[in-house]
């Protein structure tokens, strides 16, 4: 008699496992021992401690709320004048903080900013 024979298929518990990313923000789960709960897309919280932890992209997880499937965002159709009036309005919000910025800078005027921003010899650091 082997030691499988012992062995039922009731008392077998089966552990399903996701990659880290896969969670939504919030889930709890159990990762070498300790329970977490995901509080960002590569942080976690343990639920002992409190210690926040920095998680691998690798890291294989079990959750332990109900069955996760990866996080998804619905994707909104948008018609083409609502674009238009969605870029018209952030095109003024940035015009008024760069307004703000060149004021900030020693009264530039929006229009020097805006050639400063086109000019490819500007530094990006």
């Amino acid at each position: 008699m082997g030691c499988w024979s012992s062995c039922t298929s009731d008392s077998v518990r089966r552990v399903d496992t996701v990659k880290f990313p896969q969670l939504a923000i919030g889930a709890r789960f159990t990762f070498e021992g300790k329970t977490y709960t995901k509080t960002g897309p590569l942080t976690a919280c343990e639920q002992a401690g409190g210690k926040s932890q920095l998680m691998r992209k690798s890291a294989v997880v079990e959750p332990l709320d109900q069955a996760q499937e990866p996080a998804r965002r619905e994707l909104r159709q948008y018609s083409e004048t609502e674009v238009r009036r969605l870029c018209d309005d952030y095109r003024g919000q940035l015009r008024e903080r760069f307004s703000q910025l060149a004021g900030d800078a020693g009264g530039l005027s929006i229009d020097q900013v805006l050639e400063l921003l086109d000019d490819p010899s500007l530094p990006l650091d």
